[in-house]
């Protein structure tokens, strides 16, 4: 087996890929991260979820959701900007355990430029439900 796995995902990224339209945000986010923590828990992956801190004055937070580690950003930080940070921040070899799962192109290109593998949303999902059914 591997190097262990440390994935580490933009919460709101995920979410506004999904039909939300109809549900209070606080309900989608909890479904994501159910949905996020069975993975983990069924593949025994380290997952990290990054979420805005939207409406809020509160600073940097961490918690823990099942198997996966929720951080919501500082009110004046994007979550884009932290994954940015968390990228630059790892030491060589756990740039080497890391993925940064994103759609958006230019944290896709900063992460990259920082030698840690990226994956797309979707890329992640095929990924992990394959390994799961």
């Amino acid at each position: 087996m591997g190097p262990f796995m440390i994935y580490v995902l933009d919460g709101y990224n995920i979410l506004f890929r999904t039909q939300i339209d109809e549900m209070p945000l606080e309900k989608v986010r909890t479904a994501l991260l159910e949905e996020l923590s069975t993975i983990a828990t069924s593949l025994q992956l380290e997952l990290i979820v990054i979420f805005d801190a939207h409406n809020t004055d509160e600073p940097l937070s961490r918690e823990r959701f099942g198997k996966l580690e929720v951080i919501y950003t500082d009110p004046h930080q994007t979550a884009d900007s932290f994954i940015i940070d968390y990228a630059r921040a790892l030491s060589p070899s756990k740039k080497s355990q890391t993925t940064i799962i994103s759609s958006y192109g230019y944290i896709r290109r900063s992460v990259r430029s920082e030698n840690v593998r990226v994956l797309s949303v979707n890329q992640f999902f095929s990924e992990k439900k394959k390994k799961i059914f």
